[in-house]
């Protein structure tokens, strides 16, 4: 699963989608990974924040959680930053450094990517990016522009630039919770 990139609270807490707001738990554990089954570990009922995603830390990297899938959580761009705001996600980062500097910086982040994902996908793996510039940076030449109509549609599915065997989805971003949710569902179905 591939995103835009890391707020900076989930880098300072070590989980991807740490909280939301005042606390609360993520959009995308809550409404859009616990309802496809993809990853839903059972927790214990009382259990504070911090605690739900140390366990999920854990559950991910010790693969110990019961799914027909093995997921690996990755940002298109390292560089984090707000979680809201004018100087949030990745327009926020090309805001700071500028269009030339983005691309430079987005070519650097295609090589690590393509290079992660010969280390650690086998034929049976598969790239599900929830952002447009992931999709874009990581597609090869015949796939689909991104459009968000078709992100919508489930009809972003191409293959991983470079690497013929591994199947690349592009789905709505997680703001967009049920097109995300119902999308998702759909590519875990065609994966299964």
């Amino acid at each position: 699963m591939l995103f835009g990139n890391p707020a900076s609270q989930s880098v300072e807490k070590g989980m991807f989608f740490f909280c939301e707001g005042n606390e609360k738990e993520h959009r995308f554990w809550k409404h859009i990974m616990s309802p496809t089954k993809i990853f839903d570990p059972a927790f214990t009922p009382g259990l504070s924040l911090k605690e739900r995603n140390d366990l999920r830390k854990q559950y991910i990297l010790n693969l110990n959680y019961a799914s027909k899938f093995r997921i690996g959580l990755c940002v298109f761009i390292s560089f984090p930053n707000a979680a809201s705001g004018p100087w949030s996600g990745i327009g926020g980062v090309r805001r700071l450094f500028g269009a030339r500097a983005m691309k430079l910086l987005e070519t650097c982040e295609e090589k690590r990517l393509l290079k992660l994902a010969r280390h650690f996908l086998t034929n049976k793996g598969a790239v599900v990016t929830f952002q447009k510039n992931a999709w874009e940076g990581l597609r090869s030449e015949n796939d689909p522009r991104y459009s968000i109509d078709l992100a919508k549609k489930g009809r972003l599915k191409g293959n991983l630039k470079g690497i013929q065997n591994i199947p690349l989805f592009g789905i709505p971003p997680t703001r967009l919770v049920g097109p995300c949710r119902n999308v998702l569902q759909k590519v875990l179905m065609k994966l299964s």
